[in-house]
């Protein structure tokens, strides 16, 4: 099977280049961002330690991949957002300390989105309140 490659005019090239070129979008003002947490327990994966995770705001991409993993599996949801909001691996999330993991946890609360946040809330107010029988 031959494969057909179709070369870019000079006004493709250059809007590329011109795409290229311009930084990125940053955001402006006084709100804090994000926040580092020194772990009591750091941890070694992959030739990386981790003592310290900085747990930020979410973007809209992060938003988008969470819902997308939500939709695969939903019993890792927790896990996979921590994550996304400090950069480190799902491993390293899956092996904090439980004092650790707890303090990450709540750094990344008034980090959350709102929604995810009042769902959140939500969520625990209803298991809270039902009853075994």
């Amino acid at each position: 099977m031959t494969k057909v490659v179709k070369a870019a005019s000079p006004e493709q090239i250059r809007a590329a280049e011109e795409q290229a070129a311009k930084p990125p979008p940053k955001y402006v003002g006084e709100t804090k961002r994000e926040k580092a947490i020194e772990l009591a327990f750091p941890i070694e994966f992959d030739g990386k330690v981790y003592s310290e995770l900085t747990v930020r705001r979410m973007t809209g991409r992060d938003l988008k991949s969470l819902q997308q993993h939500q939709n695969k599996n939903e019993d890792e949801a927790e896990t996979f957002l921590l994550s996304i909001m400090t950069g480190a691996p799902v491993e390293v999330i899956n092996y904090l300390d439980g004092d650790d993991y707890l303090s990450v946890m709540e750094a990344a609360e008034p980090f959350l989105p709102r929604r995810i946040l009042e769902e959140a809330k939500r969520t625990a107010s209803a298991g809270r309140n039902t009853q075994h029988s």
